[in-house]
């Protein structure tokens, strides 16, 4: 689809270029000029680049949109990156209980939370869980049991937010999805949704100083809400303004979304709609 919609405008560009052209072979008529044989013999070919750079400068795909909110004193951002790379605090959505196994059941290695343990904790993830349990344990946060055959036992309510430092990488991990504790399935609602990105930036407001505050596309992949991107960035954003105006969370806001969805992702779409 996205391809199509290119080809669409780039033979609109086309038609146009094509259309001056014509005019101006018009103009060219009523005067004594005469245009060299080398263009009129090559004319389809000089409209179909010039097209084509007419196109491209006016249809390229922003990489970045920038709004402010809060009178001016928040930025905020929607970019295509890698979430690691970013600098500040990095949100990361986990499951109810916590787990930290990363073998594709309890925790999926691909996901945000299964790279932020490869590679941030790898070969330590207990002592992660121990930071986790004695950070909710400093929230005073009560932490019922849950017998299950495999995995964690302790469930956090949904929404729950454990800001860990790890050298001088910073991240709030969140509790996002439900588990199912047969089938240790991880789903979430637009409910759960909605009380993960409050309380990620009411968590903001304590921890980031003024540093940047970076969120990826909650509820996305394999949180199955069912949401669509577009709907998901609509959510984080509204909550942002909301939580914003009621008082400041941070200077900076990135809502990171994956490299690998240019293709299926116009900003512009998302820059139109919060106009």
């Amino acid at each position: 689809m996205y391809y199509f919609k290119q080809f669409i405008k780039w033979l609109l560009s086309f038609f146009t270029v094509i259309g001056v052209i014509c005019a101006l072979h018009e103009f060219i008529g009523l005067t004594s000029w005469k245009v060299p044989n080398c263009i009129q013999e090559n004319i389809l070919l000089f409209s179909i680049i010039i097209s084509t750079i007419y196109w491209y400068q006016n249809n390229k795909q922003k990489l970045k949109i920038t709004k402010k909110i809060n009178a001016n004193r928040t930025k905020l951002t929607i970019m295509f990156g890698d979430l690691f790379t970013q600098t500040g605090w990095k949100v990361i959505g986990v499951n109810e209980y916590f787990d930290n196994k990363v073998d594709n059941s309890h925790v999926a290695e691909k996901s945000l939370h299964g790279q932020v343990l490869s590679n941030y904790w790898k070969n330590n993830e207990e002592q992660w869980y121990r930071e986790v349990i004695e950070q909710a344990n400093k929230q005073n946060i009560a932490l019922p049991s849950v017998n299950r055959k495999s995995g964690k036992n302790i469930k956090f309510p949904i929404g729950t937010v454990i800001p860990i430092q790890q050298a001088n990488n910073r991240f709030l991990f969140v509790s996002l999805s439900h588990t199912n504790i047969n089938s240790l399935e991880a789903y979430s609602s637009i409910e759960s949704l909605f009380i993960s990105v409050q309380k990620v930036y009411q968590s903001a407001r304590s921890v980031c100083a003024s540093e940047p505050l970076n969120i990826p596309l909650l509820g996305a992949g394999l949180s199955r809400t069912g949401l669509s991107v577009y709907v998901i960035i609509d959510i984080i954003i509204l909550l942002a303004i909301e939580e914003t105006k009621k008082r400041g969370i941070t200077q900076e806001i990135n809502i990171i979304i994956p490299k690998h969805l240019q293709n299926e992702i116009d900003l512009d779409v998302i820059e139109k709609s919060w106009r």
